[in-house]
């Protein structure tokens, strides 16, 4: 059966009669239409007529997707299941299937990935690295492996992930072994691959926060950076030490410059030296430094203060965040006002402003 909230929600807002007037026209835009375009070419969606349907849709998977029978508790999954895979190595042969929100069980496990631990604790799916003899380098495999994951972790109806490490090291970067190993179509595509990931990791509903117990250099770095929030140990560092070597961090450096700035980014990525867990916090890089003691506990309080509250809407509010950052100001007030309108007929905006004038606690239901 396929659910489509989209309809739902077009079918039970308040009735769009057969004109709807444009907004302000801000400059760059000819109106609605094309920022609808350009949003939904972004998330992959296409073909919506009515605008707030349109707008709706483009909290993507959170309100589009198709329902998965449940397994048997702790048993395989059901064999009618027919959702699509992905793979997780270079071969091919190892394959994660990605499953819709009621498949929950049994597709968050470890058994599909040979470098990472993949486990769901409630609401939170933890993807945990697991290469600590190579310390956690990013290698082609273990790139897909995390893009796997993600996908995977996405389509369920979790609200964060937490991505984390084994090891003394977070993640020391791309692996060096990997890379001298290809030529340039080769490095491009891995290149490619690792970009993928960092733009998945900005795409899928939840929130992503990552859990920083040691150093984070390169693309462990740019790790970091693409995720939603970060919470680092004290003990934990920051490098993109490709300044001081013979492989400049040009695409580690895309993340890290929109979250420090032009200055500090080329204070990192010139001198190649790394920073401690306070100056990533003073720099934004990361959200929070604490005791390595207090870690995990930091990163719970925090990841359970960014869920609450309605899914979609958070949903939709962090496709939106990143699709107006980089805008100019006109560009982004243009954006959200076309989301936030439409955004307001969602059933977790209706029910939380019912909860308001009704002075009671809301029931969030999506």
């Amino acid at each position: 059966m396929t659910v489509n909230i989209t309809q739902t929600v077009a079918a039970g807002a308040r009735p769009v009669t057969g004109h709807n007037p444009e907004p302000r026209i801000f400059p760059g835009y000819a109106g609605r239409d094309e920022v609808l375009d350009e949003l939904e070419t972004s998330a992959g969606l296409t073909g919506h007529q009515d605008w707030t349907a349109r707008t709706v849709s483009l909290t993507g998977r959170v309100l589009h997707r198709e329902e998965v029978p449940r397994a048997d508790v702790d048993g395989a999954p059901p064999a009618a299941t027919t959702a699509p895979t992905v793979a997780v190595g270079g071969s091919g042969s190892s394959r994660c299937r990605v499953v819709g929100r009621r498949d929950l069980r049994w597709s968050m496990t470890s058994s599909g990935y040979r470098q990472l631990l993949v486990a769901r604790d409630v609401d939170t799916v933890r993807i945990t690295m697991n290469r600590p003899e190579r310390r956690n380098a990013l290698s082609g495999e273990h790139l897909a492996e995390l893009l796997a994951a993600f996908r995977a972790a996405g389509e369920t109806d979790a609200t964060g992930i937490v991505l984390g490490a084994h090891g003394p090291v977070f993640s020391a970067g791309h692996d060096f072994a990997d890379v001298a190993a290809r030529d340039l179509l080769g490095v491009r595509e891995l290149l490619t691959l690792c970009t993928e990931l960092m733009s998945t990791i900005e795409s899928v509903p939840q929130v992503v926060i990552a859990r920083v117990h040691g150093l984070a250099t390169a693309a462990g770095c740019q790790l970091v950076a693409s995720c939603d929030l970060a919470v680092a140990a004290e003990s934990a560092g920051f490098a993109l030490p490709g300044g001081k070597g013979g492989w400049f961090c040009h695409t580690p450096a895309v993340p890290v410059a929109r979250a420090i700035g032009r200055k500090r980014l080329m204070e990192m990525a010139l001198t190649g030296d790394p920073i401690d867990a306070r100056t990533a916090e003073q720099w934004g890089l990361i959200n929070r430094a604490v005791p390595d003691t207090e870690l995990d506990t930091a990163v719970g309080e925090l990841l359970a203060r960014a869920t609450r509250g309605s899914r979609a809407s958070k949903a939709l509010g962090k496709r939106t965040l990143y699709n107006q950052l980089d805008r100019p100001e006109a560009d982004a007030y243009a954006l959200a006002l076309e989301v936030m309108a439409a955004a307001a007929q969602l059933p977790g905006a209706r029910e939380g402003m019912a909860a308001f004038l009704a002075k009671r606690p809301p029931d969030w239901r999506d």
